[in-house]
């Protein structure tokens, strides 16, 4: 709510303004049990003449109604965002095809470790080892890896959706059976590469545990979530072993998947 009125209070004329105000004076002033009056006034506030109604946010915002069905949201959302890109002249945003897609994939392939049809986790690397191989900016590698992150999953890249797809299998593959998820072979490090405090609520943990595909083990999968939130914070890889009472062969691989998460944004 309160980015909604500061948006509001940024952008609207004083005309606008004065007509916000006096809706939700005379909002203020209704029976809240006055369902008809509170009606009337919705519709005097979607069908009366006031200045700057019909006018666009600067940032799209759409409110959706859960009792709608999937497929009608999907395409109420994808007509509206098609008109406020036409209206505003933003072009679609394409990924070239031919060459492209064998560079854009590149760097999807270097970053996760693809080579001879499977992922092999000794063979990913870090953007910016990418980048000192390729001499290309992190920040391109990034767009390219958000691409074909789009492109592979269908999911739109966020860091969330990346800990939701990509993050939890490396760590649900840590704590497999047996001592193979734990015998990754790289570099240990003398050091801990800590990340800012993590930006996961206990609402994200508990979707995280609950979604991770082919897998009911929910004990299993509560403890995923719990050390990719664990892996976003200052603490150290010792204590997360310790805490989690984890194998010390886990070392080199929780500090590798840490060391991923800081270059997600």
């Amino acid at each position: 709510m309160k980015g909604l009125v500061a948006t509001l209070i940024g952008v609207l004329s004083r005309d606008s303004l004065k007509s916000v105000s006096a809706l939700l004076g005379q909002a203020s002033q209704l029976d809240e049990s006055d369902s008809g009056a509170k009606y009337e006034l919705l519709k005097s506030v979607i069908h009366g003449d006031h200045p700057g109604f019909e006018s666009y946010l600067p940032d799209l915002m759409v409110t959706i109604s859960p009792s709608a069905t999937e497929k009608s949201i999907a395409g109420a959302v994808a007509k509206i965002v098609q008109n406020y890109k036409s209206e505003h002249g933003i072009a679609p945003t394409r990924i070239q095809t031919g060459k492209k897609y064998d560079e854009y994939l590149s760097a999807w392939d270097r970053r996760e470790g693809w080579s001879g049809g499977a992922y092999d986790r000794d063979g990913e690397q870090l953007l910016k080892d990418i980048a000192k191989e390729t001499r290309l900016s992190i920040t391109t590698l990034h767009d390219r890896y958000k691409a074909c992150f789009q492109l592979i999953t269908g999911a739109e890249y966020s860091k969330h959706a990346w800990l939701r797809i990509v993050g939890q299998y490396k760590l649900a593959e840590l704590l497999g059976s047996g001592s193979r998820p734990l015998s990754r072979r790289v570099t240990r490090r003398k050091s801990v590469h800590t990340v800012s405090e993590s930006s996961l609520t206990e609402d994200d943990v508990q979707i995280l545990a609950a979604t991770i595909p082919g897998s009911d083990d929910v004990v299993g999968n509560a403890i995923v979530a719990e050390l990719l939130a664990a892996l976003q914070t200052d603490e150290s890889v010792t204590k997360i072993i310790e805490r989690f009472e984890l194998d010390e062969s886990a070392s080199d691989a929780l500090c590798a998947v840490r060391e991923q998460l800081s270059e997600m944004v």
